[in-house]
Protein backbone atom coordinates (compact mmCIF):
# COMPACT_ATOMS: atom_id res chain seq x y z
CA UNK A 1 0.00 0.00 0.00
CA UNK A 2 1.16 3.01 -1.22
CA UNK A 3 0.76 6.51 1.37
CA UNK A 4 -0.01 10.05 -0.12
CA UNK A 5 2.50 11.77 1.36
CA UNK A 6 1.19 15.72 -0.83
CA UNK A 7 -1.67 17.00 -2.15
CA UNK A 8 -2.27 16.60 -5.91
CA UNK A 9 -2.70 19.80 -8.60
CA UNK A 10 -5.86 19.21 -8.57
CA UNK A 11 -6.72 19.25 -4.92
CA UNK A 12 -4.72 22.39 -4.09
CA UNK A 13 -6.66 24.18 -6.97
CA UNK A 14 -10.03 23.01 -5.46
CA UNK A 15 -9.18 24.28 -2.04
CA UNK A 16 -8.03 27.80 -4.15
CA UNK A 17 -11.37 27.82 -5.60
CA UNK A 18 -12.80 27.18 -2.22
CA UNK A 19 -11.23 29.80 -0.61
CA UNK A 20 -12.00 32.18 -3.50
CA UNK A 21 -15.55 31.14 -3.18
CA UNK A 22 -15.71 32.15 0.45
CA UNK A 23 -13.54 35.30 0.14
CA UNK A 24 -16.29 36.71 -2.48
CA UNK A 25 -18.93 35.28 0.00
CA UNK A 26 -17.75 37.39 3.11
CA UNK A 27 -16.02 40.49 1.69
CA UNK A 28 -19.91 42.14 0.86
CA UNK A 29 -20.58 40.87 4.56
CA UNK A 30 -17.70 42.48 6.63
CA UNK A 31 -18.32 45.81 4.02
CA UNK A 32 -22.06 45.89 5.86
CA UNK A 33 -20.26 45.40 8.96
CA UNK A 34 -18.21 47.91 9.05
CA UNK A 35 -20.99 50.64 7.20
CA UNK A 36 -22.95 49.55 10.38
CA UNK A 37 -20.02 50.12 13.10
CA UNK A 38 -19.79 53.52 11.18
CA UNK A 39 -23.26 54.48 11.55
CA UNK A 40 -23.29 53.15 15.07
CA UNK A 41 -20.37 55.27 15.76
CA UNK A 42 -21.73 58.53 14.29
CA UNK A 43 -25.39 57.89 15.78
CA UNK A 44 -23.27 57.67 19.32
CA UNK A 45 -21.71 61.05 18.31
CA UNK A 46 -25.16 62.48 18.06
CA UNK A 47 -26.06 60.94 21.53
CA UNK A 48 -23.07 62.45 23.02
CA UNK A 49 -23.61 65.47 21.66
CA UNK A 50 -27.52 65.33 22.62
CA UNK A 51 -26.59 64.62 26.02
CA UNK A 52 -23.86 67.06 26.72
CA UNK A 53 -26.83 70.26 25.36
CA UNK A 54 -29.26 68.51 28.29
CA UNK A 55 -26.31 68.59 30.97
CA UNK A 56 -25.91 72.40 29.89
CA UNK A 57 -29.57 73.08 30.16
CA UNK A 58 -30.09 71.30 33.52
CA UNK A 59 -26.53 74.52 34.73
CA UNK A 60 -28.49 76.71 32.69
CA UNK A 61 -32.05 76.81 34.34
CA UNK A 62 -33.22 74.97 31.23
CA UNK A 63 -31.95 77.66 28.35
CA UNK A 64 -30.64 75.48 25.47
CA UNK A 65 -26.37 76.86 24.40
CA UNK A 66 -26.10 79.35 21.45
CA UNK A 67 -26.17 77.73 17.78
CA UNK A 68 -23.36 79.90 16.95
CA UNK A 69 -25.62 82.23 14.70
CA UNK A 70 -23.18 84.11 12.33
CA UNK A 71 -26.25 86.71 12.29
CA UNK A 72 -26.06 87.11 15.87
CA UNK A 73 -22.29 86.81 16.49
CA UNK A 74 -21.16 89.16 14.02
CA UNK A 75 -23.65 92.09 14.83
CA UNK A 76 -22.34 91.18 18.77
CA UNK A 77 -26.19 90.84 19.94
CA UNK A 78 -23.98 87.32 21.16
CA UNK A 79 -20.88 87.55 22.69
CA UNK A 80 -20.38 84.09 24.77
CA UNK A 81 -19.94 81.00 23.63
CA UNK A 82 -22.06 79.17 21.13
CA UNK A 83 -22.41 75.10 21.24
CA UNK A 84 -19.84 74.73 18.79
CA UNK A 85 -17.44 77.41 19.25
CA UNK A 86 -16.77 81.06 20.67
CA UNK A 87 -16.60 83.50 17.81
CA UNK A 88 -14.38 84.23 15.80
CA UNK A 89 -12.62 81.12 16.67
CA UNK A 90 -13.62 78.81 14.49
CA UNK A 91 -11.03 77.80 11.84
CA UNK A 92 -9.16 74.58 13.64
CA UNK A 93 -10.53 71.51 15.00
CA UNK A 94 -9.60 72.41 18.57
CA UNK A 95 -11.30 75.99 18.61
CA UNK A 96 -14.20 73.23 20.18
CA UNK A 97 -12.55 73.94 23.30
CA UNK A 98 -14.37 77.42 23.44
CA UNK A 99 -17.68 76.05 22.53
CA UNK A 100 -20.34 75.88 25.61
CA UNK A 101 -20.38 71.96 25.03
CA UNK A 102 -16.78 71.02 25.20
CA UNK A 103 -16.40 71.14 29.24
CA UNK A 104 -18.74 68.52 29.29
CA UNK A 105 -17.80 66.30 26.40
CA UNK A 106 -13.78 66.60 26.80
CA UNK A 107 -12.94 65.54 23.47
CA UNK A 108 -12.99 66.34 19.80
CA UNK A 109 -14.05 62.80 18.33
CA UNK A 110 -17.38 63.31 18.86
CA UNK A 111 -17.85 66.17 16.59
CA UNK A 112 -17.02 64.61 13.45
CA UNK A 113 -18.49 61.63 11.89
CA UNK A 114 -16.25 58.43 11.67
CA UNK A 115 -16.75 58.54 7.75
CA UNK A 116 -16.48 62.73 7.51
CA UNK A 117 -12.70 62.32 6.01
CA UNK A 118 -12.58 65.87 4.66
CA UNK A 119 -11.13 67.70 2.44
CA UNK A 120 -12.65 70.45 4.83
CA UNK A 121 -13.41 73.70 2.46
CA UNK A 122 -16.41 74.41 2.39
CA UNK A 123 -16.83 76.95 5.26
CA UNK A 124 -15.52 77.61 8.87
CA UNK A 125 -17.74 74.93 10.70
CA UNK A 126 -16.65 72.27 8.41
CA UNK A 127 -13.87 72.38 9.68
CA UNK A 128 -14.96 71.90 13.49
CA UNK A 129 -17.51 69.49 12.69
CA UNK A 130 -19.93 67.21 10.84
CA UNK A 131 -22.89 67.85 12.61
CA UNK A 132 -25.12 71.00 13.02
CA UNK A 133 -27.71 72.27 15.77
CA UNK A 134 -30.97 72.77 14.79
CA UNK A 135 -31.16 76.91 13.78
CA UNK A 136 -34.75 76.85 15.79
CA UNK A 137 -32.34 76.84 19.23
CA UNK A 138 -32.24 80.88 18.85
CA UNK A 139 -35.37 81.32 16.52
CA UNK A 140 -33.81 81.33 13.65
CA UNK A 141 -31.18 83.78 14.50
CA UNK A 142 -33.70 86.21 16.23
CA UNK A 143 -33.61 85.16 19.73
CA UNK A 144 -31.05 86.13 22.58
CA UNK A 145 -30.38 84.03 24.44
CA UNK A 146 -31.85 81.17 22.79
CA UNK A 147 -35.58 79.16 24.08
CA UNK A 148 -35.77 77.08 27.28
CA UNK A 149 -35.78 73.18 25.94
CA UNK A 150 -38.86 72.92 27.16
CA UNK A 151 -40.29 75.03 24.18
CA UNK A 152 -39.39 71.92 21.94
CA UNK A 153 -41.33 68.96 21.24
CA UNK A 154 -39.97 66.15 22.48
CA UNK A 155 -39.51 64.43 18.72
CA UNK A 156 -38.26 67.44 17.66
CA UNK A 157 -34.56 66.72 16.04
CA UNK A 158 -31.78 68.55 17.50
CA UNK A 159 -28.94 67.96 15.53
CA UNK A 160 -28.18 67.46 11.79
CA UNK A 161 -25.36 65.63 9.83
CA UNK A 162 -24.91 68.28 7.02
CA UNK A 163 -24.40 67.61 3.87
CA UNK A 164 -20.66 66.92 3.25
CA UNK A 165 -21.45 68.69 -0.04
CA UNK A 166 -23.35 71.68 0.38
CA UNK A 167 -21.58 74.56 0.52
CA UNK A 168 -23.31 78.29 0.80
CA UNK A 169 -25.00 79.35 4.21
CA UNK A 170 -24.64 75.29 5.12
CA UNK A 171 -21.21 75.82 6.72
CA UNK A 172 -20.87 79.74 7.66
CA UNK A 173 -21.62 78.73 11.39
CA UNK A 174 -22.84 75.90 14.01
CA UNK A 175 -26.71 75.40 12.99
CA UNK A 176 -28.99 74.41 9.93
CA UNK A 177 -32.63 74.46 9.90
CA UNK A 178 -34.21 71.30 8.64
CA UNK A 179 -34.15 72.73 5.34
CA UNK A 180 -30.95 72.18 4.82
CA UNK A 181 -29.36 69.33 2.81
CA UNK A 182 -28.43 66.49 5.58
CA UNK A 183 -25.40 64.05 4.89
CA UNK A 184 -25.94 61.14 2.38
CA UNK A 185 -22.52 59.28 4.12
CA UNK A 186 -24.93 56.65 5.98
CA UNK A 187 -27.45 56.28 2.89
CA UNK A 188 -30.69 56.79 5.48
Amino acid sequence: MRIRKAFTLVELLVVIGIIAVLIGILMPALSQARQQATRTACQNNMRQLALAVMTYCNDSEGFMPFSNSDTLETSAKWTGPGWLYQYPNRNVADDVKTGALYPVLQGLGVYRCPEDNGPWVLGPAQSLTSYMINSAVDGEAKQVPPFKWTRFKPDAFMFIEASENQGGGTWNDGNNSGANEMSARHNF
